[in-house]
């Protein structure tokens, strides 16, 4: 067993759909990232390493303190 972390669990608690998240990101000044970027990581179920972070951070200051992410691991059969 390997523990794995759900993007797409993660993504859709906080943004239901691409366009949301762009909206969000767009309210941090954070415009240079298309739509079709964003979507794919609904596609593809994975969140780039460093968007992950920017995600995480903006999230904090959106709420006001840390956003648990414990929830969001796996056990994964190998």
């Amino acid at each position: 067993m390997f523990i794995m972390f759900n993007f797409k669990a993660f993504l859709l608690e906080h943004w239901r759909n691409a366009d949301m998240l762009q909206r969000f990101l767009a309210t941090y000044g954070i415009t240079d990232l298309k739509k079709d970027s964003i979507y794919k990581w609904y596609l593809r179920e994975t969140i780039p390493a460093d968007w992950f972070a920017v995600l995480l951070g903006l999230l904090e200051l959106e709420k006001g303190k840390p956003v648990s992410i414990a929830g969001y691991l796996n056990d994964r059969p190998v």
